[in-house]
């Protein structure tokens, strides 16, 4: 009798330890959610940079910013503290006093290894016209 007791826990641990009993569905009891994704630092492995620029290509404020250079009409050098070739980009235009921007952005990579941190953001006004209007641009690069 105490070998089938001993034979029966033995089964029992088996399979509660298999990867069958272990696969546990979200809302059942005993379920474990896994961990969320993360860098060895406790963050989610990104690097979030910005600009906020007004029109005419004054800077206003930014996170990973290092200068804004004024092209011509409508055409600005963002230059970012690394390199944002690999990077998700986006760019939109957008008043700081409240009031209504109409028109458009785009941004364009510059050429050469040596301007990897630097986007070329471009401004139109609703007739497709380059213009100076105020714009922000949002970049989120892993690390």
């Amino acid at each position: 009798m105490r070998n089938k007791v001993l034979l029966s826990l033995a089964v029992a641990a088996t399979l509660a330890a298999s990867p069958a009993a272990a696969k546990m569905e979200e809302g059942e009891p005993g379920y474990v959610a896994p961990p969320a994704p993360e860098a060895a630092d406790k963050t989610l492995g990104m690097a979030l940079m910005s600009a906020s620029v007004i029109a005419g290509c004054d800077q206003s404020r930014g996170a990973g910013l290092e200068g804004i250079e004024d092209i011509s009409a409508g055409v600005c050098n963002v230059t970012f503290n690394r390199n944002v070739r690999d990077c998700t980009i986006v760019t939109g235009v957008g008043a700081f006093s409240g009031t209504v921007v109409d028109g458009h952005a785009q941004f364009n990579y510059i050429s050469g290894a040596e301007n990897d941190n630097i986007i070329q953001v471009e401004t139109r006004n609703n007739a497709n016209n380059p213009a100076d209007i105020s714009f922000h641009v949002i970049v989120f690069c892993a690390r």
